[in-house]
């Protein structure tokens, strides 16, 4: 079996003790096989869907077990690895919004049915905030301390996604001038044409493992 890097969400010490480590990809089902695939297949994937896989395998090492997790983990953010590692690199922290209220729920069924799966297994740390009100995540982005994040992400329709664009353009510090904090959007609303939109230019359909 083989993946393209792209397709690595996830590498970890599962038991260190055994030197067991855990990788998880999420590549696209393009035959009712998802092991057999050619990369040069992943344009005018409309209809393909993305799965989450897992494998553990135990490395012959601590050294070594050290050495795969943080070389992958590296490939994962687009680093170039090290030839050797002392310590694991730091983890990615991600802040994600749900709006509990979205299409009658839908998008705290996307959470806890697909999404929470796969950030729970990918290599990251993630503040998760499920809003009470409207505009609660445009009030939160616009004013608090956001340097510890490395991404946002919304799970909702359009309307969360347009709240934290406006949140981020209206700080009075102009952070949206000094970084380019990058946004992602899960499909958890009726239309959801913002994630459409962005999963077709892709050449992938529009679900939540896709996005």
């Amino acid at each position: 079996m083989t993946f393209p890097v792209k397709d690595l969400i996830g590498c970890e010490y599962t038991d260190e003790g055994e030197n067991m480590i855990e990788i998880s990809v999420l590549p696209i089902n393009l035959t009712n096989g998802w092991g057999c695939r050619k990369i040069s297949n992943y344009k005018n994937t409309q209809s393909a869907k993305r799965e989450l896989y897992s494998f553990e395998f135990n490395a012959m090492s601590r050294q070594n077990a050290l050495n795969i997790v943080s070389t992958l983990q590296d490939l994962i953010v687009g680093k170039e690895p090290q030839s050797e590692y002392e310590t694991l690199p730091d983890r990615r922290k991600i802040l994600i919004f749900l709006n509990p209220f979205s299409c009658n729920g839908k998008s705290r069924r996307v959470w806890n049915n697909s999404a929470k799966a796969i950030f729970d297994k990918a290599s990251l740390d993630y503040t998760f905030i499920e809003t009470e009100r409207g505009g609660q995540a445009h009030d939160f982005v616009s004013t608090e301390d956001l340097d510890q994040f490395e991404s946002i992400v919304t799970v909702s329709g359009d309307g969360l996604i347009h709240e934290v664009v406006n949140g981020l353009l209206q700080r009075e510090d102009k952070y949206y001038e000094r970084r380019k904090i990058p946004i992602g959007a899960l499909p958890g609303g009726s239309s959801n044409g913002f994630v459409k939109t962005l999963t077709y230019e892709s050449g992938e359909s529009s679900g939540v493992e896709q996005a």
